[in-house]
C-alpha cells in the first residue's frame, strides 16, 4: 500500500488553536496596515471603498471611519467583523479574510485555487479506494 506524504497538510484539516496568551491577539496595527495596504492595491479610492460598504451593509460606513480603520495611531477604532467582509468585497480583494486565516494557522483558497484543491482531494480519495479495492481482490484469490 502507498504510504500518505506527511510532510505536506490537509488543506481541508483545521487546526487546534493553542490557548493565546493574554495580549497575543492584540493585532490593532495590523490590522490597520493590512487594510491600508488593500485599499493601495485597489483600483477604487476610499470614498469609492467607502460608499460601496455602504451599500453592501444598508448603513453608512464614512470615510472618516475608514480612516481611522486604516490608521495605525488609532488602535481604538476596530472594524468589526460585518464591516470587515463589506471592506473585503468593496476591494475585490480577501485581505482581511487573509490576515484573519492567517492569524488562526489556516490559509484561504480562491475561486479556481479551490476547485483545483478539491479536485486534488477527489483524485486522492479515488487513488485510495483503487488501493483498497486491489488489496481486496489479492485477499480474496488467497482464499480460493
Amino acid at each position: 500500500m502507498r504510504s500518505r506524504d506527511a510532510l505536506t497538510a490537509d488543506l481541508f484539516d483545521v487546526p487546534c488553536a493553542a490557548p493565546a496568551l493574554p495580549g497575543s491577539i492584540n493585532f490593532s496595527r495590523e490590522i490597520a496596515a493590512t487594510m491600508s495596504s488593500a485599499l493601495k492595491a485597489c483600483p477604487a479610492d476610499r470614498i469609492e471603498v467607502a460608499a460601496r460598504m455602504t451599500r453592501l451593509m444598508g448603513r453608512e460606513v464614512t470615510l472618516s471611519m475608514l480612516n481611522a480603520y486604516t490608521a495605525e495611531s488609532h488602535v481604538d477604532h476596530n472594524i468589526s467583523l460585518e464591516r470587515a467582509i463589506a471592506f473585503d468585497v468593496a476591494t475585490q480583494a480577501q485581505a482581511l479574510l487573509a490576515f484573519f486565516a492567517g492569524k488562526t494557522g489556516c490559509g484561504i483558497l480562491v475561486g479556481e485555487d479551490a476547485l483545483l484543491a478539491e479536485w486534488g482531494r477527489v483524485q486522492q480519495a479515488k487513488a485510495d479506494i483503487a488501493e483498497r479495492e486491489k488489496a481486496l481482490k489479492e485477499r480474496m484469490r488467497g482464499k480460493r
